[in-house]
């Protein structure tokens, strides 16, 4: 009979391990937004959001109205932090952040 209160117990931490894991994820959201400003580091804005954002820096060349050639900025990237609908995008520039955006709030 002693295997039954050892069950219990194991599926306890199990379900308290799940919403550990669900509190890390949850880090985009209104409160993690409101955090981050611009001037900030690469390195601040993941301490805010719990890790590395996907970079999803543009690629390719494009060219002006002159007529002139350009890349998409090789100092400038954007990175994404996504959970479920919601999604936080930071621009970064030179290692600094220059612009912030919120989507499914």
């Amino acid at each position: 009979m002693p295997r039954a209160p050892l069950t219990g117990l194991f599926f306890a931490l199990i379900a308290a391990c799940s919403l550990l894991i669900g509190c890390e994820q949850a880090r985009v959201n209104q409160e993690s937004y409101d955090q981050i400003k611009v001037g900030m580091s690469y390195e601040e804005v993941k301490s805010i959001l719990g890790g590395d954002g996907v970079d999803e820096t543009p690629s390719g060349t494009s060219i002006s109205g002159a007529g002139v050639a350009s890349g998409s900025g090789a100092s400038e990237k954007l990175y994404v932090w996504k959970d479920k609908n919601k999604s936080i995008t930071v621009n970064i520039k030179n290692g600094k952040v220059t612009n912030i955006n919120k989507f499914g709030f």
